[in-house]
């Protein structure tokens, strides 16, 4: 009689999508001091609870706080998350809306371009103009392609193609808005950053 075959189960981790995660990292970013102080709140409320048998109540209002941390229906740390969650998503719908208005004109003006290839950081100062063309110095470069901004990922995306004739690149930019003057991404394989002069 044959042993019975040995079956080796390799538990593979199941992980949200890069997208998602990367999502959750901007919101994070974006709200880092509120949800800090969400943390901060809950756990002062945790510890008034923890430690109400020490606590001396003198005045009536006193009295009446603790009488609702203990009895209100609705305990009062689930209470401030809800208040507090529902302030997070007022600021995150109001940054959706205002990032909901960034087009091509934020592009247009004069940046220093700074690109980091096998660890060597160059730079270079450009104007792009309202007709979607690049200039360094006064030398017509490249014409800006495709801009799309994406309101969830907060980031832009554009094509820079060569206008030379000796010239035949066009290079794909990624960069994520971290303000007006400043952004940060690729552009094709390196890393790339704008920084606005005016």
């Amino acid at each position: 009689m044959s042993s019975p075959k040995d079956f080796t189960f390799i538990a593979t981790p199941i992980l949200p999508p890069m997208n998602t995660l990367k999502k959750f990292s901007s919101f994070c970013n974006a709200n880092k001091g509120i949800i800090e102080l969400t943390g901060v709140l809950i756990a002062l409320t945790a510890f008034i609870q923890s430690n109400s048998s020490n606590i001396h109540l003198g005045r009536w209002w006193e009295s009446t706080i603790l009488l609702l941390i203990y009895n209100v229906a609705i305990p009062i740390y689930v209470l401030l998350i809800l208040v507090i969650g529902g302030v997070l998503y007022f600021i995150q719908t109001k940054r959706r809306y205002k990032l909901s208005k960034i087009n091509f004109s934020i592009l247009i003006g004069i940046w220093k371009n700074e690109w980091t290839i096998d660890g060597v950081t160059r730079s270079e100062v450009l104007e792009i103009k309202n007709d979607s063309k690049y200039f360094l110095g006064s030398t017509h470069k490249f014409n800006i392609e495709d801009f799309n901004y994406d309101v969830n990922t907060n980031e832009i995306t554009f094509k820079k193609t060569s206008v030379i004739a000796t010239d035949n690149r066009t290079l794909f930019n990624r960069v994520s808005v971290i303000n007006n003057d400043t952004l940060i991404g690729s552009e094709t394989d390196y890393k790339i950053k704008y920084t606005r002069i005016n």
